[in-house]
């Protein structure tokens, strides 16, 4: 449940202060705003990814076989 609310507030976090961010993040690596948006959404994917198989999937396999 934490990586989760962790993922949700992330992404509340994320719309409130979008332009703030995107701003920081490109002047800190020298990327435009366009790229930072691209990069941060790419990486979501994979977090939500692995939140749903070490979270999620270990209480549905036992359910199931049980």
């Amino acid at each position: 449940m934490i990586n989760f609310e962790v993922y949700i507030f992330s992404i509340i976090v994320y719309a409130c202060l979008r332009n703030v961010a995107q701003t920081i993040h490109a002047k800190i690596f020298g990327v435009s705003r366009e790229e930072v948006a691209s990069v941060i959404y790419n990486h979501r994917l994979p977090y939500k990814t692995l939140a749903f198989f070490l979270a999620v999937l270990p209480w549905i396999v036992p359910t199931i076989i049980s």
